[in-house]
């Protein structure tokens, strides 16, 4: 019996030994009478939501516990325990049953199987500028370093070459626009390629293939070649953890890489957010990297999202929460999709502390973390256990987020990258504004997943959730 199963009995035993009252009533082990998994096979259902993907697994029977073995190797005990599941296919859970005599030696398997893979809304909502029939026009973010490159793999994808800030003006890239379209239904839509007024595509100079090599040069050089507005479409498709961008065969994406990149265009997803698209193309051989820019941001020259060479830099300041923006704090299931499961609305959490709360990020690698006139840091209803007990806002049970006091820290931090993702890291025990687990506040890794001169969101690396922070510089 493993240490986990071993942890669940004691557990599930505890209570029937604090209520006990004599040894009739509570006995030594008898191993005859630790429950049969035959006999109660029948009694344990799953249940899937194919809307919400939710999945319920339920033992329905009395005197027994259900412990649930998922496939990740974590257990519960929980009757009626529910969980989302994002990818469609089919997948099994191990059950066995329990009393305070023990755990049945065996285990019986349920399958269930998930329709749609579920797609976080806001990643269509921002690709597509909404969720019915809405269109949203995109650019090359041009302005930025980074914007285009080429690496070994799709984590890397300019860490062998990596394009400035209009490094590629005049060879008819900048003037392209990419428009995606949704209708209100599934995980794909509509695709427009527009060459721009040049009319020209930008091609790779090994392209030697139609509709592409009467342009060639045929001298060593990358070169243009003219093509019309292109109708197409487009899919998000989910590979494991993975996500990618998928086109048919020959749809036009802004630059002809090679061969492979024309016949299957697929690109694997480092972050769409509503102003940017990052993403990467592999042929098992070489990595290409496309960022675009919402043409409205372009045009407008707002504060557009920077490159992460230029993190370090900008994250110089002092910075409060962004609580006039939806979305500026929540949480789901990974650091890329934040706010899948909750999004805050502005002002959510006004009279929690938190919005008081001032972070000062110095050009020598110093942090200082200020409570506000409040003195609170606002924290997450499990890290009750290890947070100070003197709290406000505090349940005593462990079911409410609360306010707790704390003095101001000074400490340092770091902005670090693996390739093309960016994070900003502090020593243990680091406040950072919210404090949503142990094993956060222990790590505080954050991953930066979009930056301005002027705005920040970085998520949270917690096991199974991630939460997001949006800052906003305010000297």
């Amino acid at each position: 019996m493993n240490k986990s199963l071993l942890n669940i009995l004691w557990a599930m035993l505890l209570p029937f030994a604090m209520v006990a009252c004599s040894p009739e009533d509570y006995g030594d082990a008898n191993e005859d009478l630790v429950p049969s998994i035959t006999d109660y096979a029948d009694f344990i259902t799953v249940t899937v939501d194919q809307t919400t993907n939710l999945v319920t697994l339920n033992m329905n029977s009395q005197g027994v516990m259900p412990v649930w073995i998922l496939e990740d190797g974590t257990t519960s005990n929980e009757n009626g325990y529910e969980m989302t599941v994002r990818l469609a296919g089919t997948y099994t859970i191990e059950a066995k049953v329990s009393n305070k005599y023990g755990i049945s030696d065996g285990s019986v398997t349920k399958t269930y199987t998930l329709d749609n893979t579920l797609l976080d809304k806001e990643l269509i909502t921002n690709l597509c500028g909404g969720l019915e029939n809405n269109i949203k026009e995109w650019v090359w973010n041009s302005k930025a370093d980074g914007h285009f490159g080429c690496g070994e793999s799709y984590d890397n994808p300019t860490n062998w070459w990596s394009c400035s800030a209009n490094g590629k003006d005049g060879w008819g890239m900048y003037d392209d626009i990419f428009t995606f379209g949704y209708n209100g239904g599934g995980t794909s839509g509509s695709y427009i390629y527009n060459p721009g007024d040049g009319g020209t595509i930008f091609v790779n100079t090994g392209c030697t293939f139609n509709p592409f090599n009467e342009y060639n040069t045929n001298d060593g050089n990358d070169y243009m070649a003219t093509v019309a507005i292109q109708n197409s479409t487009w899919t998000l498709v989910y590979e494991g953890n993975n996500l990618y961008l998928e086109f048919p065969t020959g749809t036009f994406v802004g630059y002809v890489s090679n061969e492979d990149a024309y016949n299957t265009p697929k690109f694997k997803i480092i972050s769409i957010t509503s102003d940017k698209i990052s993403m990467s193309c592999y042929n098992g051989s070489i990595a290409w990297k496309y960022e675009f820019l919402s043409k409205e941001v372009f045009d407008s020259g707002a504060d557009a999202e920077i490159d992460g060479s230029q993190y370090s830099t900008a994250i110089v300041g002092t910075w409060m929460w962004d609580e006039t923006t939806n979305g500026h704090f929540g949480c789901g299931s990974t650091a890329a999709t934040p706010t899948e499961w909750w999004s805050c609305d502005a002002e959510g959490k006004a009279g929690y502390g938190l919005y008081d709360d001032i972070l000062t990020f110095d050009v020598n690698g110093n942090y200082t973390f200020n409570p506000g006139e409040g003195g609170t840091i606002f924290c997450n209803w499990g890290t009750y256990t290890f947070m100070d007990p003197n709290l406000l806002y505090y349940s005593n049970d462990g079911s409410t987020d609360f306010q707790c006091p704390v003095s101001l820290q000074t400490t340092t931090y770091s902005v670090t990258n693996d390739g093309s993702t960016y994070y900003v890291e502090f020593p243990a025990k680091t406040y950072v504004s919210y404090v949503p687990s142990e094993e956060v506040y222990n790590n505080p890794k954050y991953q930066i997943t979009k930056m301005t001169n002027s705005m920040i969101e970085f998520s949270s690396l917690g096991t199974g959730i991630s939460w997001r922070y949006r800052f906003v510089k305010v000297k």
